[in-house]
């Protein structure tokens, strides 16, 4: 499952207890997720770009043979909005499907953060729009995966501009 960082708190809060795995940045601002996460029933691995990408990626290759994995494209540090390449490396090496998901609330408290962390306010609507299974063929070459990581970032730019739509019309 792949959605924004901004949006990490509604599987947090919804979704707890279901088989999955959580990547984390190791940096200190992510230890208040880990904890969050923990005691929501999520397994969490560490890593990201900035500090121990190749460890996580065969962890959650590891987990992903049983478990779903969960993955904030765009986090520790931004930029906003734009996918990494670790999902789709992933599931090509996988063979696992992606699903995006993107999340909308109505009215919600922005950080001031890279990110614009939402926080919902109290009685606030949440949505979400979930994209069918996207498969990525194995071996792909640079270019390809590429051109797969932006498909992958547009729709779920899209998907997420139309939760935060639905969202705000009530």
């Amino acid at each position: 499952y792949v959605f924004w960082h901004e949006y990490i708190l509604i599987p947090l809060y919804l979704r707890g207890n279901c088989n999955l795995t959580m990547l984390l940045s190791k940096h200190r601002d992510a230890d208040i997720l880990y904890r969050v996460a923990y005691h929501m029933g999520f397994e969490c691995v560490r890593g990201s770009t900035y500090g121990g990408a190749t460890e996580a990626l065969l962890e959650l290759s590891r987990r992903g043979q049983y478990m779903h994995l969960a993955i904030t494209p765009d986090g520790p540090r931004g930029p906003r909005r734009k996918l990494a390449q670790g999902p789709v490396y992933l599931a090509s090496k996988l063979q696992m499907p992606i699903v995006l998901l993107g999340m909308g609330l109505e009215r919600p408290w922005r950080a001031p953060t890279w990110d614009r962390f939402a926080v919902p306010r109290l009685g606030s609507r949440a949505r979400a729009l979930v994209s069918g299974e996207i498969m990525i063929p194995p071996k792909l070459d640079r270019e390809e995966l590429e051109l797969r990581r932006q498909g992958v970032e547009r729709l779920l730019n899209d998907l997420t501009v139309a939760a935060e739509a639905w969202a705000a019309s009530g």
